[in-house]
């Protein structure tokens, strides 16, 4: 049983570039995905974070609400759910320096003159906006009445794609690395693990994740964790850049045996794959999903029964043709849904078109 399906595309126009989502499951089955739309390239300053429901298991999807909408480029967002009608999302701001020192760099595709234009004016005009208005860092926002309204965005030292994750005692656990930010108490692109035992509203720093001798911390990024255990964690980080070209696009695995105070040396997993999510199954598995972004381009899954020391065979979720977009989808994130299946959302190419969509594919271990 399989079915791939779109959750939001925007067809004509050129705010139709979507992606980087996650989803959640609240207590009524409802779905939940957020992803940084409205977007004109990879890089822009144009992005809204949406959110779209399913009350169907992910079979139709709502219309987008807009939920965050800065002058920035709001990117990866993340959510996790809280109980009740309370959510908690995250997502990340790139500052102006950045934009105008990167911009060239940055481009991964090519823009039209007239996007091109448009997209530099609205660099340009960061000169005349409010600082408050041009803050960046790391955000989280929270909703207490299932996104009637929101909190006011607050930084937290560090960040990662798809977010934080709820805990078993109710905390929340946030695995992630130091970026755009100007917290003067910690150090650029440092691997921390973060707490919070009041829902998110503030964050303790736990531990600090080792890296192997022979690397550096600029070739670690976007992780994400699961609690397989009460207090024992299993994390997973991205491996960019590493001297080791075996090791360019592998996955290093960590993990923890006392809630997040001291973990193990980051390791290679021998997985090629970017980037990682984690779920702890309702059987007590964990499973693993995560982008190929070489050949053969595809979204893939690992299932461990051990805690993360081993992983069972590869599992293909969705296979991707060769399209003007190669090597720019994917960034999954899965759900259990009640019937034991797997929801996967991710960003790809869908048909003919130019620009990516926030798509799902419905499958079983």
């Amino acid at each position: 049983m399989k079915k791939t399906g779109i959750i939001y595309r925007k067809e004509h126009g050129p705010f139709n570039y979507n992606a980087w989502p996650t989803v959640a499951k609240d207590d009524d089955g409802v779905l939940y995905t957020v992803f940084s739309g409205h977007r004109v390239n990879h890089i822009d300053t144009f992005s809204k974070t949406y959110l779209c429901k399913s009350y169907d298991n992910g079979e139709t999807w709502s219309l987008p609400i807009v939920i965050n909408d800065s002058y920035l480029d709001d990117r990866d967002a993340g959510i996790i759910y809280l109980g009740g009608k309370k959510f908690l999302i995250t997502y990340f701001c790139t500052n102006v320096d950045y934009y105008f020192n990167k911009w060239n760099n940055l481009m991964i595709r090519p823009m039209s003159p007239a996007e091109k234009i448009m997209t530099l004016g609205a660099i340009e005009l960061y000169k005349e906006v409010p600082q408050k208005t041009n803050d960046y860092g790391s955000f989280i926002r929270i909703t207490e009445d299932g996104f009637n309204t929101i909190s006011e965005p607050y930084k937290i030292p560090v960040s990662t794609p798809h977010g934080p994750i709820l805990l078993h005692d109710g905390s929340i656990g946030y695995l992630g690395k130091e970026m755009h930010n100007d917290n003067t108490d910690i150090d650029s692109d440092t691997l921390f693990y973060f707490k919070s035992e009041n829902e998110g509203k503030t964050f303790n720093k736990l531990g600090e994740i080792p890296i192997p001798s022979d690397m550096d911390l600029t070739q670690f990024h976007e992780p994400h964790v699961v609690e397989y255990e009460n207090g024992k964690l299993f994390g997973v980080y991205r491996a960019h850049n590493a001297k080791n070209p075996d090791l360019r696009t592998t996955m290093f695995f960590t993990a923890s045996n006392d809630g997040g105070k001291t973990w193990e040396t980051l390791r290679p997993s021998g997985i090629d794959g970017l980037p990682p999510h984690l779920i702890k199954l309702s059987d007590g598995r964990i499973l693993l999903t995560y982008s190929r972004r070489n050949e053969p381009n595809q979204i893939e899954a690992v299932v461990s029964c051990d805690g993360g020391k081993t992983f069972g065979e590869t599992i293909i979720v969705e296979k991707f043709p060769q399209h003007a977009y190669e090597g720019d989808f994917g960034y999954p994130a899965s759900i259990e849904l009640g019937d034991g299946s797997i929801l996967t959302v991710y960003y790809a190419i869908y048909g003919d078109d130019k620009k990516p969509s926030i798509m799902y594919t419905k499958w079983k271990i």
